[in-house]
């Protein structure tokens, strides 16, 4: 199976570390991709050598849904897994984008709607509305806790199925 995993960088971060785990783990049996809208931060050097890295030709996370649904339309993997609400939200516009069918997972770490109500950042409230659109589009929303899955179905509207 090749999974393509999506992520804005390797920057140290709590998801980024959980990203690396799993991905170090699925190269095991699976053939892995991972996407980077920036190729940079200290989780690459703990990258296995089997995973094959790449960088989109956008550096900003809001354009990145362009060139990962061209990589999709070229590559054809199995599955999509993508970490984090902007990216998730880049990962479910490059399904739409590429026209295929490949199977999304976002995945979320965050509580969704405490994070709206506390952000300062325009770009993070766009980015939280835009789930109430997209993530019913993704094939499954997997969410790292029993709280965020809460917060997620609340703030979303995604539906408990998913």
């Amino acid at each position: 199976m090749h999974i393509a995993c999506l992520l804005q960088n390797l920057a140290g971060g709590g998801a980024e570390r959980i990203a690396v785990r799993l991905m170090n783990e699925l190269v095991r049996t699976n053939r892995v991709s991972l996407l980077l809208i920036r190729k940079e931060g200290p989780y690459l050097q703990d990258l296995h050598p089997d995973i094959v890295v790449e960088s989109l030709p956008s550096s900003r996370t809001a354009l990145a849904a362009f060139g990962a649904g061209q990589w999709l339309k070229a590559r054809k993997p199995d599955v999509l897994v993508s970490h984090l609400t902007h990216v998730n939200i880049a990962a479910i516009g490059a399904k739409i984008v590429s026209r295929q069918k490949t199977p999304t997972v976002v995945v979320e770490h965050n509580q969704m709607g405490q994070n709206f109500r506390t952000t300062g950042s325009l770009l993070v409230k766009i980015s939280y509305l835009a789930t109430t659109l997209l993530y019913r589009f993704a094939d499954s929303v997997v969410c790292v806790s029993d709280g965020v899955a809460t917060s997620v179905r609340r703030f979303s509207g995604v539906a408990t199925s998913k």
